[in-house]
């Protein structure tokens, strides 16, 4: 295998799975969950409520919006924003939206 097709082997294997189905919502693909991941690219400098926004947007949960902050944007512990009681989105919906708004998308 050549070094570095080892994420494109994984996200062809994702591509090829049933799309996640969360309470009657529309599935979400996991390669559409991967894309988030592109933030750091796309988002130099992204702040914490950016990546939870965005994380809420593809109906993951909050867990991987902190995950997200900690080993793929390595923000600093005091710019983490974590789960309210472990798992709930510490922000609200409409400052959610306003956030996602900013990529242009609509909710």
């Amino acid at each position: 295998m050549a070094a570095g097709s080892g994420g494109q082997e994984n996200r062809e294997r994702m591509d090829q799975r049933a799309p996640i189905e969360r309470s009657g919502k529309p599935g979400l693909k996991p390669r559409d969950a991967l894309d988030i991941l592109d933030i750091r690219t796309a988002t130099p400098g992204a702040c914490a409520k950016t990546i939870v926004s965005l994380v809420w947007h593809t109906r993951l949960p909050m867990r991987v919006a902190e995950k997200i902050q900690i080993f793929i944007m390595k923000l600093p512990t005091r710019d983490i924003l974590p789960a309210r009681c472990g798992v709930g989105f510490p922000i609200t919906k409409e400052e959610m939206r306003w956030h996602l708004n900013y990529f242009n998308i609509s909710t």
